[in-house]
């Protein structure tokens, strides 16, 4: 990669949350992990079939989506994708269901056994291991879904949004960069904690208009410290935060 070549950033996160539409027919496991099931359960509810970016509504994946559109696209190149309980991996263009595959319902046996079943670990590691930053925007199940350590060689710089209740899924002298995103994180914006890990990504889009955001963050340790210093400042003066419109 030259220095002028945008860079490749992919941001992960989750189907966990509101979706679009909810029926009283919605698609269980069942329905999914056969395919003659799911050809059938997909063409019941044709009517609700829409792309995952417009499926997975949670408070943070709006956020992410909401984000993209200050993002300065010389810098860089970002692609969207979910880890779904449901169907797997997914890029934010392919069409979904409505579903409900709840994994904090499953044991860790069962969660683990679904993780496989999906190839959670081996999609992702063939779909990250081709970019130069990747933000993982993940709870504590979906890390475990995930099953890390996740390796993506030295070329791809991993960061983690996590709560302190997540760290003890990551595994020791793992090389990855951690942003906190605890109680304590969320009050400095008075915000919740749901809406802190969307919100830290909305400003790194907001600072690529005005610096080489996402080249600091993949050349220097801990660069997104310095960019959540300055919405600290900015979230402090009300008549300044109309500007950014959070």
């Amino acid at each position: 990669m030259s220095n002028s070549d945008p860079l490749k950033v992919l941001v992960l996160t989750s189907c966990n949350g509101e979706r679009k539409y909810n029926p009283e027919n919605i698609a269980r496991t069942k329905d999914l992990d056969d395919i003659q099931s799911r050809n059938k359960k997909e063409d019941e509810l044709k009517d609700y079939k829409i792309n995952a970016i417009d499926m997975f509504i949670s408070t943070q994946n709006k956020m992410i989506v909401d984000s993209i559109i200050y993002l300065d696209k010389s810098q860089s190149i970002i692609d969207l994708c979910y880890l779904s309980s449901g169907y797997g991996l997914l890029n934010y263009n392919d069409p979904v269901i409505p579903y409900d595959v709840n994994l904090s319902a499953l044991s860790m046996n069962d969660l683990d056994k679904r993780s496989d079943f999906l190839r959670i670990h081996e999609e992702v590691y063939y779909k990250a291991k081709n970019y130069d930053l990747v933000f993982f925007l993940l709870g504590y199940e979906y890390l475990r879904f995930l099953k890390l350590p996740l390796e993506l060689g030295e070329n791809t710089k991993k960061i983690f949004f996590i709560s302190p209740s997540d760290e003890k899924v990551l595994p020791e002298n793992y090389q990855m960069e951690i942003v906190k995103t605890g109680n304590e994180e969320a009050a400095k914006f008075d915000i919740t904690p749901s809406e802190l890990k969307g919100f830290i990504f909305k400003c790194i889009c907001l600072e690529s208009q005005k610096e080489t955001v996402f080249k600091n963050i993949l050349e220097k340790d801990n660069y997104i410290e310095n960019i959540m210093k300055k919405y600290i400042k900015i979230i402090k003066e009300p008549d300044q935060l109309q500007l950014f419109d959070f």
